[in-house]
């Protein structure tokens, strides 16, 4: 059960972003100027990606490395992607 822990942390990273996508953009005005998406790509996916990260370089899984690799890179991702759209 341990060796799908970091499956189990990119999967949440993924639905916590997908999520966050499907919020309203104005949901924390009152907070911060961020939109819910730039929130969790900068601060909380690369916080989930770094401990799948862990866990997968322990399970020595190579896969789930370079998926939660990316979980770690999804702002610049993201930012290339939306310039290009």
């Amino acid at each position: 059960m341990k060796k799908n822990i970091s499956k189990k942390l990119f999967l949440l990273g993924l639905a916590i972003f997908a999520i966050s996508y499907l919020l309203p953009i104005d949901i924390f005005e009152s907070y911060t100027s961020l939109r819910p998406t730039g929130l969790t790509s900068m601060f909380v996916c690369p916080i989930i990606g770094l401990i799948g990260l862990i866990f997968g370089i322990k399970d020595k899984d190579k896969l789930f490395i370079i998926l939660n690799l990316l979980l770690i890179l999804l702002l610049p991702i993201a930012m290339f992607v939306g310039h290009l759209i």
